[in-house]
C-alpha cells in the first residue's frame, strides 16, 4: 500500500447540497416560488425538491397551493421553479399528497410527486460533474487519502479516507469516501441504501463538456463498478458546475439502478485491493468501445448483477446460464475465434458450448470448488460430470423438471452449488475475455477479506 496523502477536511470534495441524505433525512436540492401544471390546470404554489433513499433512492418534489383541487394521484406534474429558473416533470403520487387542511381561514392542497426528468432553458458546458455514489463499497487503494478532521463537539482527529482516481477515455471520475462511511455502512445494511462516496467527472484534459458527453462516461463507470461490486451501484444526481460553482446542468431524473446493501453479494473484487479496478479498467475499457462488445457487455452485466443479487437460487442459475450463453455466442462465433453459426447451433447442448468456451479461456472445467459435491446430488453417481455438464444438467432440471436427474432431497442443494458454480464461471469467464492477467477473490472459497489469488490462466502468460 502506497504512502496516503495528508489533506484537511475542508480539502475534500464539496457536494452542492447540504449534507448527506439518510433513509431518515433526505436532502433538499432546491426551493423556489413555482407554478405548477396538473391536468391542464395551472396554479402558484411553492416548490421543493427532494433527494430521499426511502424505500429507493429517487428525487421527489413537493408542490404547496392555496388553490383547491381533486384528483386520484397518477396524472403527470410539470413544475416551473421561478428563482431555479428550471423545470422539472414527474406523476403526481399519493403518498402525502392531496392533503386538504385549514391554513389561516384558508385551504390549502400540498402534492407530492416522483420526479423523472429536469428540463432546463440552456444547458451550457461544465468543467466537471459532482455526484453521489451510493451503495459502493468502503475500499482500500494505494491512492487512499489521510484527513484531519474536527467532529465539531472538540474532538480531533485523522480517518484514513478511501479514494480512487479512475479513467476512461479522455475522463476520469475521483471517487472520495465519506468520513462516517462505516457508520453508513452499518446504516445500510438494515435499511437498505447509503450514499458512500462523491463522486467528481472531469475531463483529463481540463475542456469543459456537454450533458451528452457526461452521461456516456457516466453509464461506463456505472458499469464498470457495477460489475466489480456484483451489484448495482448508482451514480446519482450529477450535477454539472462551472470552474465558478455555477450550476449548468442538472441531471436528476431517473436514477441509476441500485442494488440493496442489505445483500451480502459475493464476487470477483475483493475491496482491500482497491488497485485491481485499475488494472481492469482499461480492459473493461477495450470491450465497452468495442462495437462487437458493447451492447453484449451491458446485457451480460444486467443479467449477471441481476442473478448475483436474486434470492433465489433457481432464477439465479437460469439468468447466469443465459448470461455465459451471450458470452459463448459472442466470443466464440461473432468475433471468430472459434466457431462458425451452423457449428454453433451443431453444439446442442449448452454444456458443449460451454466446454468450447472453457477450453478457450483456460477456466478449468474438471475442478472446482463443490463440483463433487454437486456431482452426489445425482441420481446416478457413478457417472462422473465435469463443470458444464454439472451446471448444465441443473439448469435442465429447472426447466423440465418431468426428467428430474437429482435426487429429490437434494433438489434445493444442487440448485445452490449449481448458481455459485455458474456465478464463478461467468465472472472469470468475463475476466479472461478481457485479458485479465492479475489476481481475484475465488467466490467458491471461504476466504479472509483481502485473500485473493491468481487467475487460472495467469501461468500461461495469456493476455
Amino acid at each position: 500500500m502506497g504512502k496516503s496523502k495528508h489533506i484537511s477536511e475542508a480539502e475534500l470534495p464539496q457536494l452542492p447540497w447540504d449534507g448527506w441524505p439518510t433513509v431518515d433525512d433526505p436532502i433538499e436540492l432546491c426551493e423556489s416560488e413555482a407554478v405548477a401544471s396538473i391536468n391542464n390546470q395551472e396554479m402558484p404554489g411553492t416548490a421543493a425538491c427532494l433527494y430521499t433513499l426511502a424505500p429507493s433512492p429517487h428525487v421527489i418534489g413537493d408542490f404547496s397551493t392555496d388553490v383547491p383541487m381533486l384528483g386520484i394521484g397518477g396524472e403527470d406534474v410539470t413544475i416551473r421553479l421561478k428563482e431555479q429558473g428550471f423545470s422539472v416533470g414527474g406523476f403526481w403520487v399519493n403518498l402525502r399528497s392531496h392533503v386538504q387542511k385549514k391554513k389561516k381561514g384558508r385551504a390549502s392542497t400540498d402534492i407530492r410527486f416522483v420526479v423523472t426528468e429536469v428540463t432546463e432553458p440552456e444547458r451550457t458546458r461544465a468543467s466537471k460533474v459532482v455526484l453521489l455514489i451510493i451503495n459502493l463499497p468502503a475500499f482500500s487503494s494505494s491512492q487512499d487519502i489521510k484527513c484531519k478532521y474536527d467532529d465539531g463537539n472538540g474532538r480531533t482527529g485523522s480517518a484514513r479516507i478511501g479514494h480512487l482516481v479512475l479513467s476512461y477515455r479522455n475522463w476520469q471520475l475521483e471517487l472520495t469516501a465519506r468520513i462516517d462511511i462505516s457508520q453508513a455502512i452499518s446504516e445500510a445494511k438494515v435499511t437498505g441504501y447509503a450514499a458512500t462516496y462523491v463522486g467528481e467527472l472531469s475531463r483529463s484534459d481540463g475542456e469543459i463538456f456537454s450533458c451528452d458527453e457526461a452521461e456516456d462516461a457516466l453509464s461506463f463507470f456505472h458499469h464498470f463498478l457495477s460489475f466489480a461490486c456484483g451489484g448495482w451501484c448508482g451514480l446519482h444526481l450529477p450535477t454539472g458546475k462551472r470552474k465558478d460553482q455555477i450550476i449548468t446542468f442538472r441531471l436528476w431524473g431517473n436514477q441509476q439502478r441500485t442494488t440493496e446493501f442489505s445483500q451480502c453479494l459475493p464476487t470477483w473484487w475483493d475491496e482491500k485491493k482497491g488497485d485491481i479496478l485499475l488494472e481492469l479498467l482499461p480492459l473493461f475499457e477495450n470491450l465497452w468501445i468495442s462495437e462487437l462488445w458493447h451492447k453484449p457487455l451491458k446485457d451480460a452485466i444486467y443479467w449477471y448483477v441481476l442473478a448475483n443479487s436474486l434470492p433465489n437460487a433457481d432464477a439465479s442459475l437460469i439468468l447466469v446460464h443465459s448470461a455465459l450463453d451471450l458470452l459463448s455466442w459472442v466470443y466464440l462465433v461473432k468475433s471468430g475465434k472459434s466457431l462458425s453459426k451452423k457449428k454453433f447451433k451443431d453444439k446442442s447442448s449448452a454444456a458443449g458450448r460451454f466446454e468450447i468456451l472453457f477450453k478457450r479461456l483456460e477456466i478449468p472445467n474438471n475442478k472446482a470448488p463443490g463440483l463433487k459435491e454437486l456431482n452426489d446430488t445425482f441420481k446416478n453417481t457413478e457417472k462422473e460430470r465435469n463443470l458444464t455438464q454439472a451446471f448444465s444438467e441443473v439448469r435442465n432440471d429447472i426447466v423440465h423438471p418431468d426428467s428430474s436427474k437429482i435426487k429429490e432431497e437434494c433438489r434445493t442443494e444442487a440448485i445452490r452449488i449449481a448458481s455459485e458454480l455458474g456465478l464463478w464461471c461467468f465472472e472469470l469467464s468475463l475476466l479472461s475475455i478481457m485479458g485479465y492477467p492479475g489476481k481475484y477473490h475465488n467466490r467458491l472459497k471461504h476466504q479472509w477479506s483481502g485473500e485473493v489469488e491468481a487467475v487460472p490462466w495467469a501461468e500461461s502468460g495469456k493476455s
